[in-house]
């Protein structure tokens, strides 16, 4: 897949976009990323059916502009579930640390 790699499973395929070059062995995707201070990699994984066939990976504004959608969501639903106190509790905290985890350096 141009701009980075389809995995296929039955009725489903995962959709994994890169800005660098992936090569797979295996069961495993290698690329290569130049470390410099500051700078950001986004990759985005998605899931798909299959039968829509293979589909080209979101460039890198695409993947900045739906982690900045994320982002503002998880935060908006953490406002509004802040202090929560009531039925599955526990539940509703953790379904708020789990997104705040996944996006963690972006806070």
């Amino acid at each position: 897949m141009r701009g980075g790699l389809a995995a296929y499973g039955g009725a489903r395929v995962l959709l994994l976009s890169s800005p660098v070059g992936l090569r797979v062995s295996g069961f495993t995707a290698h690329g290569r990323i130049p470390p410099s201070a500051g700078h950001r990699i986004g990759f985005a994984l998605r899931v798909g059916a299959a039968r829509e066939g293979e589909s080209v990976g979101w460039r890198a504004g695409r993947i900045r502009r739906r982690m900045c959608d994320t982002i503002k969501g998880r935060r908006s639903w953490s406002r509004l579930h802040r202090g929560y106190a009531g039925p599955w509790q526990d539940e509703v905290g953790h379904s708020g640390r789990v997104p705040r985890a996944l996006t963690f350096g972006s806070h």
